[in-house]
């Protein structure tokens, strides 16, 4: 047998279960080996070992967050969501610039003109006002590409800038004129097409107002029914709230914890609410402690993000081994740590913890898709359970010390034509251990050895 490194044989037979606990590779029968052509198995005598436990993590019991009664914001439009964020938010919400980079020679600069703009105005609003006119009035929008960085100074200078650079002028020069504000990236609705934009709230004589400098627009933010079939925001560029453990913020439609910045132990419990508001979002966009090992979420959590910012995984310690959803969550659920997306019956792969050696997959997924499994040094041994119907081409890649691969006896695999197969082909584990084993069947309980 000739195996390429790193590429799984794609040979599969059936695994004969072993009655004693302790279950060596050597006493693995039915199963292909890319190392040993007579008797297709991987010897371990002379070997660095380590013994994996053939569970997935369960929960504990009474850990999960207990509902307090705080309200869901998660049924609101987004608009209404910001509103009632604001009514109760403190007088520090909007001091800060935000994500707005400037220097203070730059910032000094435009404080000047902004001096000059607002002389003579007396209240807060009349300040706001004579900013949002001018800001309208000296500068055009930037279809030529003048403005590539959108910063606030250059939207200053060169006059020129498309909707981050006008929201990026406005919350520089409020805050120039003593005015709290800050910025919103997320959608213009026009012919009900939703377009990417940004825009500004600006605080001005106890009224937060929303500022579309861009289409020449504002409204008081209690007007939500003014503006919200033209406004879809998604995330602010502030924390709404931090305290000495999270950052509170509203961020991909939803309120919840952006940043944690404090914890003792190995398990990290998240909060049901802050302030009265349930926690919807759980996206840390910041390293965990390496000491955290598990994290449970209550039933009010709808998303860990999208898969294209999902915190946990950009920003991986390698080290988390389980998360955990409160069964009542209806949409979220987790199976020994794994978390899943709910689609009625069916599960989606949501996120895959990468600090533990065993990975049970529910037997609620239908499909294990391209990159289920990816970029995870530590897990050993993983179990596709019978209830999967299809294993695509790179459903796990990049997973060097993955011994042992468990499948369902009836599953089918899709080839590089986009056909489905009854065996995987070389790309469908890709680069896992060169001696990785496929076992049709359910994984075995006790405890398995394998290389280190």
């Amino acid at each position: 047998m000739n195996c390429k490194k790193k590429n799984i044989n794609t040979n599969i037979s059936m695994f004969m279960k072993k009655t004693t606990l302790l279950f060596f590779a050597v006493s693995l029968f039915g199963l292909v080996s890319c190392n040993n052509e007579e008797t297709g198995t991987e010897q371990l005598d002379n070997a660095a070992t380590k013994k994996i436990v053939l569970q997935g993590v369960d929960p504990a019991e009474g850990l999960f967050p207990e509902d307090d009664g705080a309200t869901s914001l998660a049924a609101y439009d987004p608009n209404i969501q910001i509103y009632r964020l604001l009514r109760v938010a403190d007088d520090t919400l909007g001091t800060s610039l935000g994500t707005v980079q400037i220097t203070a020679a730059q910032y000094a600069e435009i404080a000047e003109a902004v001096e000059k703009i607002i002389a003579g105005k007396r209240t807060e609003k009349a300040k706001y006002n004579a900013i949002f006119n001018w800001v309208v009035a000296n500068t055009k929008y930037d279809s030529e590409g003048v403005n590539i960085e959108q910063s606030a100074y250059v939207t200053f200078t060169s006059h020129r800038a498309n909707c981050q650079g006008y929201s990026n002028l406005i919350n520089v020069m409020t805050h120039c004129a003593g005015l709290r504000s800050f910025n919103v990236n997320g959608y213009l609705i026009y012919n009900k097409q939703y377009l990417g934009h940004a825009w500004s709230y600006v605080h001005a004589d106890n009224i937060w107002y929303v500022c579309d400098a861009t289409n020449n627009r504002q409204w008081s933010c209690s007007g939500t029914s003014n503006y919200k079939d033209k406004l879809c925001p998604q995330s602010t560029d502030i924390a709404i709230w931090e305290d000495d453990t999270y950052t509170y913020s509203f961020y991909n439609g939803l309120f919840g914890i952006t940043r944690v910045k404090n914890t003792e132990g190995s398990i990290l419990v998240v909060p049901f609410s802050k302030n009265g508001f349930q926690i919807s979002i759980f996206n840390p966009m910041n390293k965990l402690s390496k000491d955290v090992k598990q994290i449970y979420l209550g039933k009010s959590v709808k998303s860990l993000g999208e898969s294209y910012n999902l915190g946990l995984r950009i920003y991986d310690t390698k080290s988390l081994e389980a998360v955990h959803v409160d069964p009542e969550n209806p949409y979220l659920a987790s199976h020994k740590g794994v978390v899943y997306r709910r689609d009625g019956e069916k599960y989606q792969l949501d996120y895959v913890p990468t600090g533990a050696d065993y990975i049970e997959l529910s037997p609620k997924l239908y499909c294990v898709e391209k990159r289920t499994l990816a970029d995870n040094r530590n897990v050993n041994v993983l179990y596709i359970p019978e209830g999967v119907s299809i294993i695509e081409q790179y459903a796990v890649e990049e997973c060097p010390n993955l011994h042992y691969i468990y499948v369902p006896q009836y599953v089918n695999f899709v080839n590089g034509d986009g056909n489905m197969v009854e065996n995987p082909t070389s790309k469908t584990f890709y680069n896992v251990a060169s001696d990785c084993q496929v076992i049709r069947g359910p994984v075995p309980t006790g405890i398995v050895e394998v290389k280190m």
